[in-house]
């Protein structure tokens, strides 16, 4: 595998903030579901947002916060 300095900065950051929250699932998963909400107006959504019809709406957000496509 080869080294990529961008993709080993990614991974380093990971490090640093699952060691910050004692390396605790629970706390990480619940740390990257708020900084998603935080950014919810910045995040890229994939293809797999894209309705059948090739419709590339930005989803809307439901009730439970979820991201759904429209």
């Amino acid at each position: 595998m080869k080294n990529d300095p961008a993709i080993e900065a990614v991974r380093q950051a990971r490090r640093e903030i699952s060691r910050e929250l004692g390396n605790d699932p629970a706390r990480l998963i619940a740390h990257y579901k708020e900084r998603q909400t935080h950014f919810q107006g910045r995040l890229i959504h994939g293809p797999e947002d894209v309705a059948p019809s090739g419709d590339t709406a930005q989803p809307t957000v439901a009730a439970d916060k979820r991201v759904r496509a429209p």
